[in-house]
């Protein structure tokens, strides 16, 4: 005699919600990766063994963004009178890749032309060497000033049809003229015998 078999019951497909909670929405199904705001899961996908030991050991090894700008600031400092290397523009492009990516962008608004960024061309790299020079070994910035530039160029390239080369132009500009404002100010008192008498120079 055959026992009975049991009836198999067919659960709803992942992501598709279940009976009730479809009657719910009207029938709809309605799958994460379909509908494009989906939730994703934080644990990494399944892997092999020796996968997860190459993952960890990656991630161990990863070089935050402020030690590779105190390294590369720090070597450019040493070599003031040395022509760019590839190395720094390499550095410094990765650097603003890694801001660019924290910024919000609507992606669906971004220009063609303007879809390859964060990657850069070989003028741009050139330019933006010239602002990090200026603001982070010239006049010493902190690895926080740059990252507001670096935002601020960003927001920029995707707000305005400036092309990035002239957006870096302008921020070079800037530095420059925020630099020369204190020693200006302190030109013209001198001219002018406003300053205090405590701070006179003596003429020899």
């Amino acid at each position: 005699m055959k026992e009975p078999q049991s009836e198999k019951i067919e659960e709803p497909e992942q992501g598709c919600k279940g009976p009730q909670q479809e009657a719910e929405d009207g029938g709809r199904c309605v799958r994460p990766e379909a509908s494009g705001g989906g939730v994703k899961s934080p644990l990494p996908p399944p892997e092999t063994q020796e996968g997860s030991e190459t993952h960890e050991c990656d991630a161990a090894t990863e070089i935050l963004p402020q030690e590779m700008f105190s390294a590369v600031v720090a070597e450019m400092k040493a070599s003031m009178q040395v022509a760019p290397k590839v190395a720094w523009t390499t550095t410094i492009a990765e650097l603003y890749a890694r801001v660019h990516d924290t910024v919000r962008v609507e992606e669906a608004l971004i220009p063609g032309g303007k879809q390859r960024y964060p990657k850069l061309k070989g003028e741009e790299k050139a330019e933006l060497y010239k602002l990090f020079r200026e603001l982070c070994v010239v006049t010493e910035g902190t690895y926080k000033e740059w990252e507001e530039y670096a935002v601020a160029i960003t927001q920029k390239l995707y707000n305005t049809s400036w092309s990035f080369k002239n957006i870096v132009l302008r921020m070079v500009s800037k530095v420059k003229w925020v630099k020369t404002q204190p020693l200006n100010q302190w030109a013209t008192k001198i001219k002018s015998g406003t300053l205090p008498a405590g701070k006179r120079t003596t003429q020899v």
